[in-house]
């Protein structure tokens, strides 16, 4: 099946796919970078908040410097795959939708092929710190790559209705090159939850927040709003909900006093003295003194204790 060539990148119309419109004959077109968001696997983002960011309830991510240099380099990055993995390389910025299912959209850094008989696959271009690499990525060759990639990468294949992808990642000044295999179960899982997702779009459903991930907590804060006057029947999870909250914030107020306690008798024992040193010299205490920037306690300064490994004396 040929998918449907769609906008430009970057161009007012393509922008507009990124957000709700009654109007449109597609009302909630989703993009294959948000496939792992949908699906609830992602490690940035919830549905929950792909929901509300979507309808504009919330803003749009904010660019960012990592962001904008990340786009400067995809086409040099683009450039020396080609040339270093010997591929044929054909740059056709634009969304593709998927000619059945329409809502469902990807577009592909570029599209690569290692013959000219053979057919084009999606390439996608990254970019990492070299910590970063080592802990979430495999070895070349194979689809071990992060979960929100792998995700992007059988959401693309299955618009451009490709069986394999490519996504070359820059590390260290170097090039590393991943293999991926269309997945037939990750993209039945892709249209299931894209399915889902454009009917609470359209029916004003959001999924339930997530608390177990990181992000939400933020995300219910930036929601809340103050109470209006009105009065709502609490269900007996939320009460526990409460109760709990109170007890654990209880028991940290117990230990942070422990803690101020404990450590005024490290710095009363040290008192003028910058380092303290451990038994054996493994280790020291060293005291800093740190000075408040800006806001109502500029220039305020108070003294914390930093522990660091002592090198071997000479």
């Amino acid at each position: 099946m040929t998918p449907i060539r769609g906008p430009k990148y970057g161009t007012p119309e393509w922008l507009s796919l990124r957000s709700y419109d009654e109007n449109r004959a597609e009302p909630a077109i989703i993009s294959a970078s948000h496939a792992a968001t949908v699906c609830g696997v992602s490690e940035y983002q919830t549905p929950f908040e792909f929901y509300l960011r979507f309808l504009g309830q919330l803003p749009p991510i904010e660019d960012n410097s990592k962001m904008r240099i990340g786009r400067k380099m995809e086409s040099v990055i683009l450039s020396e795959y080609g040339i270093q993995f010997d591929r044929d390389v054909s740059i056709d910025s634009c969304v593709f939708f998927h000619p059945e299912l329409p809502f469902i959209a990807a577009t592909p850094d570029c599209f690569g092929r290692k013959l000219m008989s053979d057919p084009w696959f999606p390439v996608d271009s990254k970019h990492t710190g070299s910590r970063r690499f080592r802990s979430a990525y495999g070895d070349e060759g194979t689809d071990e790559i992060p979960v929100d990639y792998l995700m992007q990468a059988n959401c693309q294949m299955l618009v451009c209705d490709a069986d394999r992808q490519e996504t070359v990642v820059f590390v260290d000044g170097e090039l590393k090159l991943f293999e991926i295999e269309r997945s037939q179960e990750l993209c039945d899982a892709i249209i299931e939850s894209f399915r889902e997702m454009k009917e609470r779009l359209i029916n004003r459903d959001p999924p339930e927040p997530d608390y177990t991930h990181n992000s939400t907590v933020e995300i219910v804060k930036e929601i809340q709003k103050s109470g209006t006057g009105g009065v709502i029947d609490l269900p007996q999870d939320i009460v526990d909900a409460y109760v709990e909250s109170k007890r654990i914030g209880s028991e940290i107020n117990k230990l942070e006093k422990q803690r101020d306690l404990l450590k005024s008798r490290v710095q009363y024992y040290m008192r003028d003295h910058s380092t303290g040193v451990f038994p054996g010299g493994s280790a020291e205490i060293v005291k800093r003194e740190v000075t408040m920037p800006g806001g109502y306690r500029d220039g305020y300064s108070y003294y914390r204790l930093d522990q660091k490994k002592r090198g071997k004396p000479k």
